[in-house]
């Protein structure tokens, strides 16, 4: 079995406890699962919408072409390569959630990096200074509703916030790179991350 294979079942058993654990009688009063919905709830639960969970704010429109451009690009991001290569040791639930927290942290970075980048691409643009500000002020709500989507899942609840919330930073990260890439396609990751 391949350390990508070997990755995947562990994140595909850890989501079957997830739902396992979920099977339990609930009361009218328990907290709903994370939603992953376009359309807004009619109940007083939380949801969260994939879009607003994992990339809240405008995205520019793009050709097809250029979106093709940057995909190969953004193919070539050091930080995804590296974590492909460390999640092929990764054998627990404890070193995979590890592993996805480290790199939650290293995708935050990459956001200010992006970000900083992008201001200075395109002399402080107005609507990406406040396309960013948007996302700054939701980005806690967001979180956490990632972290109660997760409460009482033990283990496989912390690995799936883990891995939601990198998922949540890589994703405002592709953003912000996406949007440098139309005023500077030979940007540079930061290899610091």
């Amino acid at each position: 079995m391949s350390p990508v294979q070997k990755w995947a079942a562990l994140i595909l058993c850890a989501a079957v406890a997830a739902a396992a654990a979920g099977c339990t009688e609930q009361t009218a009063s328990s907290t709903a699962p994370l939603v992953v919905s376009s359309q807004p709830s009619s109940s007083s639960e939380p949801t969260v919408s994939q879009e607003d969970a994992i990339t809240p704010g405008p995205v520019s429109a793009v050709s097809s072409q250029a979106q093709s451009a940057f995909e190969a690009k953004w193919a070539q991001n050091p930080l995804d390569a590296a974590y492909e290569k460390e999640s092929g040791d990764a054998e627990s639930t404890k070193e995979i959630t590890e592993l996805d927290n480290k790199y939650a942290l290293q995708w935050e970075s990459a956001v200010v990096d992006a970000y900083q980048k992008l201001m200075q691409a395109s002399n402080n643009d107005a609507s990406l200074k406040s396309e960013q500000e948007k996302w700054e002020s939701s980005k806690a709500d967001a979180l956490r509703q990632i972290q109660e989507s997760q409460q009482g899942n033990g283990t496989a609840g912390s690995m799936a916030v883990a891995n939601a919330t990198m998922s949540f930073y890589r994703g405002r990260a592709k953003q912000l790179y996406q949007e440098l890439y139309q005023y500077d396609p030979d940007f540079t990751f930061d290899a610091t991350n």
